[in-house]
C-alpha cells in the first residue's frame, strides 16, 4: 500500500509541475505575443478572395500622391509618372476588440492575406493590373483598411501640340474597379484634387494642378453603372530651352533672308545666301519634326511658321533668278507697260515704303524729252527750208536736189530719234538706280 501511495504522490507531483510550467508558458506568450493571438483570431476562417458583404456595397476611398513627371514621350505619346497611391475602405471581418488586446487598435499585415479592391489604372500602356501584393497594409479595431502603394505609372496622353513649345497638356489618369460594378463596388475621392506636396519639380514640365473628379459611366453589355476617379493632370512646357534653341535662330535666319534683296545683281552670292538660308531652315524643321507626334489632327504654329519661311525663301531665290536674269538680259527689248510701271513702282513700292515719284519723274523727263524733239525737229526744218525761190526753168533740178536733201534729213532725223531713245532709256535707268 505504501508503495502505490509514494507512485501515486510522485505522479500528481510530476503532473502539477508540467501542468503549472504550460499555463505560465501560455501567460507568457499570451502576455508578450498579444499581436499573433490576435492574427490568428481575425484571419479564422478569413477567405481573401471574396468581397466583404457587410454592407449592400463597398465604398473604396481613393487618393494619389505625385511625386513626379519621368518621362513625355511626344511622339509616342506616351507619359511615365511616379506616385504614391492610397486606398481605404471597409472589411466587417477584420473587427476586433482592443481591450481583449491590450488596448491593439492597429496591425500591419501582408497584402496578399486579406481581400483588395481591383483598382486599375484603365488607361495604363504597360497590359497588366496594379499588383498591390507587394505591399503591406494597415488594419484598425474598426475593420477599416488602408494601402498605401508606391508605383511608376505609364499610361496613354493625347498630346496637343499645335502651340509647341508654349504648350499646356491636360493627362487623365482613370481608376476603377476592373472586375465589380458599382453595385457591389462603389469609389470615391478623398479630396477634389490629388497632393502634390510631394511633387519634384522637372526640368522640362511644371505641374500646374492635380483636380480630381469622379464619372458614372454606363455600357451597352450592361446595366449596372460603373464609376471611377480621374486624376487631370495638368503641367505646362518649360519654353526657354525651345527659345534659344528653336525660336531665336529662326527668327534670324529669316532676317538674313530678307537680307538677301539688298545684295546687287552684279554679286555672286545672292543665290548662295537664299539657298543657305533654304537649307538652315529645312535642317530646323527637322528638329521640330522629330518631337512631334505622327498625327495629322493638329499642325504645331512653329512648325507652319518654318514650313511658311521656307517658302517665302523659295519665292525669294525664284525671284531673285528673275532680277539677274532681267539685270544681263541685253538691252533693246520692248518698253515696260504703264500698268506695270504703276503696279511696282506706286503700289509696291508704296506698300514697301520705298518712296513714289518714279514715274513723276520719268513725267518730266517725257517732257523735256518732248521739247528737246521738238527743238530738234523745227532747227531740221529751218534746215530743209530753201533760202530762194528756184527759177522757173531751173524748178525741176532744184526738185530732185530737194527731194535728195529731204531723204538725207529724214535718214538723219531717224538717227536722232534712235539716239534720243536709248538716253531717255539710260537716264531712267540710273534714276531708278539712285533712287533705290
Amino acid at each position: 500500500m505504501a508503495p502505490m501511495v509514494r507512485i501515486l504522490v510522485v505522479v500528481v507531483g510530476l503532473w502539477s509541475a508540467t501542468f503549472g510550467y504550460d499555463k505560465a508558458a501560455d501567460a507568457r506568450h499570451s502576455g508578450n505575443g498579444s499581436t499573433h493571438d490576435l492574427v490568428r483570431q481575425i484571419f479564422r476562417g478569413y477567405v481573401p478572395d471574396l468581397i466583404p458583404q457587410c454592407h449592400e456595397k463597398v465604398l473604396v476611398k481613393v487618393d494619389m500622391s505625385l511625386r513626379g513627371i519621368l518621362d513625355v514621350d511626344e511622339p509616342r505619346q506616351i507619359v511615365k509618372v511616379n506616385v504614391w497611391f492610397r486606398l481605404k475602405w471597409n472589411d466587417c471581418r477584420l473587427r476586433w476588440n482592443a481591450s481583449h488586446f491590450r488596448g491593439k487598435d492597429t496591425i500591419v499585415v501582408s497584402s496578399k492575406r486579406i481581400w483588395i479592391p481591383d483598382i486599375t489604372l484603365f488607361d495604363s500602356t504597360e497590359g497588366e493590373a496594379m499588383d498591390y501584393s507587394k505591399t503591406h497594409s494597415v488594419l484598425q479595431s474598426r475593420g477599416e483598411v488602408s494601402l498605401y502603394h508606391p508605383a511608376k505609372l505609364t499610361f496613354s496622353c493625347k498630346i496637343d501640340m499645335t502651340y509647341f513649345p508654349f504648350d499646356q497638356q491636360t493627362c487623365p489618369l482613370k481608376f476603377a474597379s476592373w472586375t465589380y460594378a458599382g453595385d457591389e463596388l462603389d469609389v470615391s475621392n478623398y479630396s477634389s484634387s490629388g497632393d502634390m506636396s510631394v511633387f519634384s519639380n522637372n526640368g522640362e514640365w511644371n505641374l500646374l494642378g492635380l483636380p480630381v473628379r469622379r464619372n458614372v459611366r454606363y455600357y451597352s453589355c450592361c446595366t449596372e453603372p460603373f464609376p471611377d476617379i480621374t486624376f487631370y493632370m495638368r503641367m505646362q512646357r518649360e519654353h526657354l530651352y525651345y527659345i534659344f534653341n528653336l525660336v531665336m535662330p529662326c527668327s534670324l535666319i529669316t532676317v538674313v533672308a530678307l537680307l538677301v534683296f539688298y545684295l546687287p545683281p552684279e554679286s555672286g552670292e545672292k543665290i548662295s545666301l537664299g539657298i543657305t538660308v533654304l537649307l538652315s531652315l529645312c535642317v530646323f524643321l527637322l528638329m521640330v519634326s522629330e518631337s512631334m507626334p505622327a498625327t495629322s489632327e493638329t499642325v504645331p504654329l512653329i512648325a507652319q511658321y518654318f514650313a511658311s519661311t521656307i517658302a517665302l525663301v523659295s519665292l525669294s531665290c525664284m525671284l531673285t533668278v528673275f532680277v539677274i536674269h532681267v539685270h544681263h538680259k541685253v538691252s533693246g527689248g520692248k518698253e515696260v507697260p504703264r500698268w506695270v510701271r504703276v503696279l511696282v513702282i506706286e503700289w509696291l513700292g508704296r506698300l514697301l515704303c520705298m518712296g513714289r515719284g518714279s514715274l513723276e519723274s520719268e513725267r518730266c523727263h517725257g517732257e523735256d524729252d518732248g521739247q528737246t524733239n521738238g527743238l530738234l525737229k523745227f532747227e531740221m526744218s529751218r534746215q530743209r527750208r530753201p533760202k530762194s525761190v528756184p527759177a522757173y526753168g531751173d524748178f525741176s533740178a532744184q526738185d530732185n536736189t530737194l527731194t535728195a536733201d529731204y531723204r538725207v534729213q529724214s535718214s538723219v532725223e531717224a538717227t536722232l530719234e534712235d539716239q534720243l531713245t536709248v538716253l531717255r532709256q539710260i537716264r531712267y535707268v540710273v534714276g531708278r538706280q539712285l533712287h533705290w
